[in-house]
C-alpha cells in the first residue's frame, strides 16, 4: 500500500515538465485538490469529476481519485456560495476520505 504524499510527490515530479507551461494557460488547478486518507487502497482514473464517477471508485476500493476535469470553482468569488452539484461532490470526498487531484492542462 502506498501512501497518499508519496503518490502525490511521485505525480508532482512526473508532471514537472508540464508545470511551468500549465500556469500561463490554465484555469483549473493541477494537482492534489482534496487530501484524503493517509494510505492509499486504489487509484480511480477518470476524465470529469462526477459523482457518480466518485461514487463508483468508492465501490471499487479506490481512495485516490486522478481526472482530466478536476474541481472547478469559479463563480463562487461572485456568489459567496458553492452550486449544489459541486458541494455535493466536495461533501462525499470529505466524509470518505477520498483524495482527489486533476491535471487538466497536463493530460491534454
Amino acid at each position: 500500500m502506498i501512501k497518499r504524499n508519496d503518490l502525490v510527490s511521485f505525480l508532482n515530479k512526473y508532471f514537472e515538465p508540464y508545470q511551468e507551461l500549465a500556469e500561463g494557460r490554465e484555469m483549473l488547478v493541477n494537482g492534489l485538490q482534496i487530501s484524503g486518507a493517509d494510505d492509499v487502497t486504489g487509484v480511480g482514473l477518470g476524465v470529469s469529476s462526477s459523482l457518480e464517477f466518485m461514487q463508483k471508485a468508492q465501490v471499487a476500493g479506490y481512495n485516490f481519485l486522478i481526472v482530466h476535469h478536476g474541481l472547478g470553482f469559479s463563480g463562487v468569488e461572485k456568489t459567496n456560495q458553492f452550486p449544489k452539484y459541486l458541494e455535493e461532490r466536495l461533501r462525499f470526498l470529505f466524509q470518505n476520505k477520498v483524495s482527489y487531484a486533476g491535471y487538466h492542462f497536463m493530460l491534454d
